[in-house]
């Protein structure tokens, strides 16, 4: 599966890109089991991992979101 772009939200956001997801705390095991489901889950979906300091968010285009 090949790895979304990461992007800090700053980057994110002049990428056109919105986090959809809660975070996805980087010291919680069960966070990143669920954060590799829900990759798997959009691998046919433009989207990227929004990066903060304690995990990550997953983000869409904007124009793709409703």
């Amino acid at each position: 599966m090949k790895q979304p772009p990461t992007y800090t939200p700053e980057e994110a956001d002049k990428n056109g890109f919105k986090s959809i997801t809660t975070l996805y705390f980087f010291n919680d095991e069960a966070d990143m089991e669920y954060l590799s489901a829900v990759l798997s889950d959009m691998a046919n979906v433009k989207h990227c991992l929004i990066k903060t300091l304690k995990g990550v968010e997953v983000g869409r285009l904007k124009t793709e979101i409703l």
